[in-house]
């Protein structure tokens, strides 16, 4: 009878898990990477460092299902990995509570065990990853890692049989080529080893673990050859030794840590990390987990070194070497990588709950009711975990990206940035095979086509930017072609190319563009948004993140063409969905600011700032706003925060120098468009600053020289045109000033001043 309902509660574990994460799981594509994820499975491509070698092989058996899209049989993979993973957590806890508890009755080891994989099966963060195909990636991690601690725990209950050594071995080696973070479990494996058997650690016997570890992850060899056939999907190019190496030590991504260390770091970082603990495995199992920590420690010491350093490196260790800043927006991811700790805490909340059956033993009264409890409050953690993160019908992701491409005229070129987008075209266009018209080019350019080298990546930021603004140029300039661009793009400002919103996109041009009001209103009512508007879709940041941007952007259009009030509920639609997105709140700090909303600008712009402090787009653009307002003093300040954020960010001295222009300071507007200037040579609005502080004090030579090199820069500005001619009318030079005022009415012939500038231009006939 105990043999039957053991082997029930592990089935009942699987398929419990199996029907919610199949009624969970998205039924398209989704955010974040998983676009570009299930297009390397479908092509056999290369995604990003450090390729994921084993993952997309898998998937690509996964893509054979005759089930629905290719996106929804890959997404499959990390439904079917989350349910052997709970599985493998229900035995793994199993064998770890017949070491702490020797004797006992066996039936009572599984009820906990039981318990604590269903609580780890619908954590939230848990969860998350197992309804979309990038999150298959931690799924597929969580199950090798359990598989192979298994294997370690079998090997103790008979150490003169080495296979289950072996077969770990081979399992760690798989893992390395699934995710490098699998080896992190491997100081503590081996202090158990040690602590069990030290004549495991024979020569022959460690010859024969490396030479499997070395076997599994022998699947990174995939990169180089499936390289060398060129595929559509070849990040990195990793076909040479080079290219290989910098590929899977993820050599584009740069140092691990990027904050300085510090202890207040360090102790919010840790904060942090067990509010979140606590947050996912609920204060009750919590607080178990406490009391199983101590249990072992008096029961087992193999057990609990072993395993409570592997929770101190899985969790607060990762933390450690990462070193980030927790109210950053790299937090929320960091916070998947430490699913592991998780796991781990959880084994000792299983020691804590057969401990107290223990103590309860013989007061059945109590008992019964604190283990009913416990499975109360698992049905409603597993309840809200499903209601709040089924995306069942969340197609948010899938319908902007067909809109994108439904934007763009045919034989288009899109220039594209964000994750969000960028990823989803990436499946369309290779996987779906839609718009084999246009082409798309990504600020990487190692994702579509490797536009800007194979060395793209490791110059410096300033070497990039020229790099992908030369192209940009060239293409705008001389591709013949309709160009676009996504919002937040780096390339969105260039000099000489004129920009228009069109939908979701910017369309640019070397001239001016003017796409007619009914073609703007026709696209946006052509728009799939089924299920962009639904709140139950919201619980992911990724389709939070697009479904807010389409508000604020259909915000924009809809003031454009005169509706204002309802311009302004769609960005309040858009400020509440995005409540924790800077990239959102930034955005409207700018939107709210250009239509005079001054208060709900500068609430996005703290909002942003205190979301993102290193962004000096944030910082700038708050500064606008409060200057706009009249707040000169403390747009001073955040202008300063945004060259501290990035002191190459030419555009906040800018800003700086003409606020002090309008406010009469003309030396601290000298001052701050001399350093634009330095930082960015071509930025001409800089150079009329500077020649508009020279014209007012009368020092026309100076005045001249700037204001030429402005036109230089930019011929088609008319602020450049109207006030090299008032320095030509000052220097007496009618006939220049005359060529400069013409050109000024012909570039803006709609000018507050036309009319003023005609009667001059008459006097000088």
């Amino acid at each position: 009878m105990i043999m039957k309902l053991k082997k029930l509660l592990s089935v009942i574990v699987f398929l419990l898990c199996l029907f919610f994460y199949l009624s969970a799981v998205f039924p398209s594509v989704s955010g974040g990477d998983s676009g570009e994820i299930i297009t390397a499975a479908y092509v056999m491509g290369i995604p990003h460092p450090p390729g994921y070698p084993l993952y997309t092989l898998l998937g690509k058996l996964f893509t054979f299902l005759p089930l629905s899209n290719i996106a929804f049989r890959v997404n499959l993979l990390a439904v079917f990995f989350g349910a052997l993973a709970s599985l493998m957590l229900y035995r793994l806890t199993v064998c770890a509570l017949k070491q702490i508890f020797s004797t006992g009755r066996e039936l009572n080891l599984h009820l906990p065990s039981f318990l604590v994989s269903t609580v780890f099966a619908f954590g939230g963060i848990f969860f998350e990853q197992v309804i979309n195909a990038k999150g298959g990636i931690y799924t597929l991690n969580a199950f090798l890692m359990f598989s192979i601690i298994v294997s370690v725990l079998k090997w103790s209950e008979n150490t003169k049989n080495s296979g289950s050594i072996f077969l770990s071995s081979f399992l760690l080696g798989l893992g390395f080529a699934n995710h490098q973070t699998i080896m992190l479990i491997l100081p503590s494996l081996l202090l158990y080893l040690f602590m069990t058997e030290r004549s495991i650690f024979s020569g022959n016997n460690i010859f024969k673990a490396s030479l499997l570890f070395v076997l599994g992850a022998a699947f990174y060899l995939y990169l180089p050859v499936r390289s060398i056939s060129n595929p559509p999907l070849d990040w990195g190019n990793p076909e040479n030794l080079s290219n290989f190496i910098a590929h899977v030590t993820r050599k584009g991504y740069g140092k691990l840590a990027k904050n300085i260390f510090s202890l207040e770091l360090v102790f919010r970082q840790n904060f942090e990390f067990f509010k979140y603990l606590v947050s996912q495995i609920t204060p009750v199992f919590a607080a178990l987990g406490l009391f199983g920590i101590y249990q072992a420690f008096k029961s087992d010491k193999k057990i609990f070194w072993s395993f409570f350093s592997l929770f101190l490196i899985l969790g607060p260790g990762f933390i450690f070497i990462i070193n980030p800043e927790p109210s950053s927006d790299d937090w929320p991811f960091i916070k998947i990588f430490t699913l592991p700790a998780l796991s781990v805490f959880l084994v000792f909340s299983a020691a804590g709950i057969l401990k107290l059956i223990a103590l309860f033993k013989d007061k059945r009264y109590l008992s019964g009711p604190a283990v009913l409890i416990l499975f109360v409050l698992l049905g409603f953690n597993v309840y809200t975990v499903f209601t709040k993160n089924n995306h069942g019908d969340d197609k948010i992701t899938a319908e902007y990206g067909r809109n994108i491409l439904k934007t763009m005229d045919k034989d288009g070129i899109l220039f594209a940035s964000d994750d969000n987008i960028m990823f989803p075209l990436v499946y369309f266009t290779m996987v779906e095979k839609l718009r084999p018209d246009i082409k798309v080019y990504d600020d990487y350019g190692w994702i579509f086509e490797h536009i800007y080298g194979d060395s793209f990546v490791y110059l410096s930021e300033k070497e990039q930017n020229q790099k992908r603004v030369e192209f940009y140029k060239k293409t705008v300039f001389g591709s013949g072609r309709p160009v676009y661009f996504t919002p937040g793009s780096r390339v969105q400002t260039v000099d000489r190319v004129q920009t228009l919103s069109f939908g979701l996109l910017k369309a640019a041009s070397k001239g001016s563009i003017s796409l007619g009001a009914e073609k703007h209103e026709n696209l946006w009512n052509s728009y799939e948004k089924g299920s962009i508007y639904k709140s139950n879709n919201y619980a992911d940041v990724y389709s939070r993140h697009l479904a807010a941007s389409y508000m604020l952007q259909y915000g924009d259009f809809l003031i454009k063409k005169g509706e204002v009030k309802k311009g302004l509920e769609q960005y309040g639609l858009s400020d509440s969905i995005g409540y924790d997105d800077a990239w959102i709140k930034n955005t409207l700090c700018f939107s709210y600011d250009k239509v005079g909303a001054k208060e709900e600008a500068i609430k996005c712009g703290l909002e942003a700032v205190k979301l993102d402090k290193k962004s000096s787009e944030a910082n700038n653009n708050l500064a606008l706003a409060l200057s706009h307002a009249g707040r000169k003093e403390e747009a001073a300040k955040y202008y300063r925060e945004a060259s501290k954020a990035n002191p190459g960010f030419s555009v906040s001295d800018y800003n700086t120098a003409l606020m002090y222009f309008t406010e009469g300071k003309t030396a601290l507007a000298l001052e701050y468009a001399n350093k634009a200037i330095s930082i960015s040579p071509d930025y001409y609005q800089a150079y009329i600053i500077k020649g508009s502080v020279y014209y007012g004090d009368k020092n026309y030579g100076e005045a001249l020289l700037a204001l030429k090199k402005a036109k230089e820069l930019n011929p088609s500005s008319p602020e450049a045109r109207y006030n090299l001619g008032a320095v030509y009318l000052e220097l007496g030079k009618n006939k220049e000033a005359k060529e400069e005022l013409t050109e000024y009415l012909t570039l803006s012939p709609s000018a507050a001043n036309a009319s003023q500038v005609k009667s001059v231009l008459k006097s000088l006939r």
